[in-house]
């Protein structure tokens, strides 16, 4: 399978990086937070299932202080949201 992120995703490692969120990162952090997220590429049913219908399969997978939010659909998992584990996510 191959891993997209989308482009909210990006704004949200930017943030981390730039520290325009409320919580600043280092790239040591953040390249770990990549590193991890690989795995969904060999195992991508590992995360838990928050939401499940005939057209999407949407998982969570935790790293550390952040949640990584994404999608299997096709062959491709599409990384949403990387979220701070504080913030609440309704589905």
């Amino acid at each position: 399978m191959v891993i997209i992120f989308t482009e909210y995703s990006m704004m949200n490692l930017k943030n981390m990086l730039n520290g325009k969120s409320y919580y600043h990162y280092k790239k040591e952090y953040i390249l770990q937070l990549l590193e991890y997220i690989k795995i969904i590429e060999k195992m991508p049913y590992i995360g838990k299932r928050l939401y499940k219908s005939k057209f999407y399969d949407i998982r969570q997978l935790i790293f550390r202080n952040h949640k990584i939010i994404y999608q299997i659909q096709n062959n491709k998992i599409y990384i949403h949201l990387i979220i701070h584990n504080s913030k609440n996510l309704n589905f």
